[in-house]
């Protein structure tokens, strides 16, 4: 190999260093920024609502979230504004149209403190072993609903674990990774034309 030549794959070898480190730089700092966000709560979901009234999230049957707007004065700790909030979610929509987050029979165990701004719920499904199976569509809006519902309507609170009868849930139906808690994501959550639900 002639010396110019070993002169230009060096230089090239060194321009393609370079890119990858100026890329991961990028994507640490990125990564980092978004963790503090999460930690700091500094992510809004939505616009709580005025007074002594709480917004949940139902599915509909255009595989979007909306919101339900309910007379629910919520009170006490996180926990227990957590507990008022997902009790209120599995008693199911109110608004015409909307669907049930999760299968009748679903019950909330417990809500359970973990990191700062950070609560694990432990649920227990059906009897029914079948009753979670659903689509990746369906289970986004139904971890989401969940998430978004709580971080939104509970003050301090930036994510979201699951437990099912006290164990670390994989997964709700193999779709989406909860085995770590989960930030809200409002990208499921449909443009206010949604109807509101009565007290």
């Amino acid at each position: 190999m002639s010396r110019g030549l070993a002169g230009v794959v060096l230089a090239l070898a060194s321009l393609l260093v370079a890119a990858t480190a100026v890329w991961l730089f990028r994507q640490r700092a990125e990564n980092a920024s978004q963790e503090a966000a999460v930690v700091d709560g500094a992510t809004p979901v939505l616009a709580a609502p005025a007074g002594d009234r709480t917004m949940l999230l139902f599915p509909g049957p255009d595989g979007q979230l909306h919101r339900e707007v309910r007379d629910i004065e919520l009170d006490g700790d996180v926990l227990a504004r957590a507990a008022q909030v997902v009790g209120a979610l599995l008693e199911g929509p109110r608004t015409e149209g909307l669907l049930p987050l999760l299968p009748p029979g679903t019950e909330l165990l417990q809500v359970i403190p973990g990191a700062p701004g950070v609560v694990y719920l432990d649920l227990r499904a059906p009897s029914d072993p079948k009753a979670l199976a659903m689509g990746s569509r369906q289970e986004l809006v139904t971890v989401y609903g969940l998430v978004d519902s709580l971080v939104l309507n509970v003050p301090g609170l930036s994510a979201v674990g699951f437990l099912w009868s006290g164990t670390q849930a994989l997964s709700f139906a193999g779709h989406v990774d909860t085995t770590v808690p989960l930030a809200p994501d409002t990208s499921l959550v449909a443009e206010p034309a949604a109807a509101t639900g009565g007290g």
